[in-house]
């Protein structure tokens, strides 16, 4: 209801600015109109966050919306009188469609692939490991099916899911959305000959959140703790543990190659064992700005990090951090902007 009425509120003001311009066609009254629209689009969310509704929704309706129809509006008002400022303002309305068409209904499902090498003298063999991260959705349907049968194309040896599964707070949509997760994961597309594998993430808030994986083949980390696989020493964290340190994590057995998980990446930062460390949790940001990064990572880790990296440390660890598969759901903006969702794969490559 409270998108209603700021829809509702931004259409009132455009009607307003149109019957004023319709009437005088001034260029001068135009752009106080752009700077009056844009202080009011940028300032009118602040109301809504004083009933401690999220702002970031409202902002991209005003932005991809509100101003989107200002420039449409104005181009249409001055088309006859000022040929070349109407181009002007129609140019603008186009680039916020197109840019509103990619980052709310193109690139949120355009899944991308990841591949990544790392050499090792610590595996014998070559081991593939597929990371799944921040599925976040509150409604399972074809399109979590789909990152699953896609992941299982890649023929992985190791499958980790480093959290973030349903975002869902009303307690029988989110028990209604448990029973479609656990299907998409009864035929067992993933068969990975080391195991899948589970962490906490934020939106494990709630309690029990082990029973999604209830006759998945999954295991789940409910305590911080590791396995161990052969080759790979496997160690998986809380989401506690991964926001502060990894305590609890005993040294990897000699001549075993350690991967670490876990949900925040805050751990990275504490000094960690493992040879490979690995998390999720900022979607990459959703938006990035070429050039600059993610504008917002909701993480301590440097920025060029947090959009999605893997990079080797001056010790010889690795550091990987995936942009996810899904989005930030509740009244966040569903969008992604030179962020696509992504599926990692680590291809571990014996060093002879």
């Amino acid at each position: 209801m409270n998108h209603f009425v700021y829809t509702a509120t931004l259409a009132v003001a455009l009607c307003l600015i149109g019957i004023l311009l319709y009437r005088y066609r001034s260029l001068w009254l135009a752009w106080v109109a752009i700077f009056g629209f844009g202080i009011f689009v940028i300032a009118l969310p602040l109301f809504f966050v004083s009933f401690g509704l999220t702002s970031f929704g409202y902002w991209s309706i005003g932005i991809f919306g509100g101003i989107t129809a200002l420039f449409a509006l104005l181009a249409f008002l001055f088309w006859k009188k000022a040929r070349i400022y109407a181009s002007l303002f129609a140019l603008v309305a186009v680039l916020l469609a197109v840019v509103s068409a990619d980052a709310f209904w193109i690139e949120p499902s355009s899944l991308e692939v990841r591949h990544e090498r790392l050499v090792t003298a610590k595996v014998s063999r070559p081991i593939r490991v597929v990371v799944l991260s921040d599925i976040q959705t509150d409604v399972v349907g074809g399109y979590e099916r789909s990152v699953l049968l896609r992941a299982a194309k890649e023929k992985p040896d190791l499958v980790l899911l480093p959290g973030d599964y349903l975002q869902i707070i009303d307690p029988v949509k989110r028990n209604e959305q448990k029973v479609k997760w656990r299907q998409i994961f009864a035929d067992k597309p993933l068969k990975p000959s080391l195991g899948a594998y589970a962490v906490q993430g934020d939106m494990e808030w709630y309690g029990i959140w082990e029973d999604l994986f209830d006759g998945s083949g999954v295991q789940v980390f409910s305590k911080t703790g590791s396995k161990d696989l052969g080759e790979i020493y496997l160690s998986g964290l809380t989401l506690a543990d991964s926001n502060k340190s990894a305590r609890g994590l005993s040294g990897t057995e000699e001549g075993k190659f350690h991967i670490v998980f876990g949900h925040k990446p805050e751990y990275f930062l504490k000094d960690p064992p493992g040879d490979l460390l690995i998390a999720g949790h900022t979607h990459g940001g959703q938006v990035q700005i070429p050039g600059f990064g993610p504008l917002i990572t909701y993480s301590k880790v440097p920025r060029d990090w947090a959009g999605g990296c893997f990079l080797k440390r001056a010790n010889g660890q690795y550091l990987l951090i995936s942009r996810g598969i899904g989005m930030e759901r509740a009244d966040a903006p569903r969008l992604r902007f030179f962020c696509r969702p992504e599926i990692v794969v680590v291809d571990l490559i014996p060093r002879f």
